[in-house]
């Protein structure tokens, strides 16, 4: 939000409200959403003292223009995506079954009541929660999730 207007927490409000109106609820406003306090440039530096003096904890106070804490909220972007798990296929020939198998278990969490093979008995496929950082390591030392490689 344009922190310099001095409507910005009105704004706020207008944003939070649009939020719970599509479904968030406040705890996960509180913890899920990044606060992006745009134009700082702009603001007198008795406004700044009292901004960062009052700043919450998931507020980035940035200014676009200049790039001015753009590193920081990529940063904590990063971090958030890389956290964030989904349910992931990983395929692969039954013989290399045991080092791979190996790895997902050492590494996330494996469903193992989802896997399947597929009918020559060659492949299979198993389901685990998987973030970003556990993705890379898989396809760093096997390749593709998908087994085509």
């Amino acid at each position: 939000r344009d922190v310099s207007h001095p409507q910005t927490e009105l704004h706020r409000e207008v944003v939070e409200r649009t939020l719970q109106q599509v479904g968030m609820s406040q705890p996960e406003i509180d913890t899920k959403v990044i606060e992006v306090w745009n134009k700082i440039d702009l603001l007198s530096e008795d406004q700044a003292e009292a901004m960062f003096a009052n700043l919450p904890a998931n507020a980035v106070p940035l200014c676009a223009k200049d790039g001015t804490g753009l590193d920081m909220l990529l940063g904590i972007m990063d971090q958030i995506v890389g956290q964030a798990q989904s349910d992931t296929a990983v395929t692969f020939p039954i013989s290399k079954a045991k080092d791979r198998l190996a790895f997902l278990h050492q590494e996330v969490v494996v469903d193992t009541e989802r896997t399947t093979f597929d009918p020559s008995g060659e492949w299979m496929t198993v389901y685990a929660k998987m973030d970003m950082k556990a993705v890379r390591r898989y396809e760093k030392f096997y390749g593709r999730l998908d087994g085509k490689d």
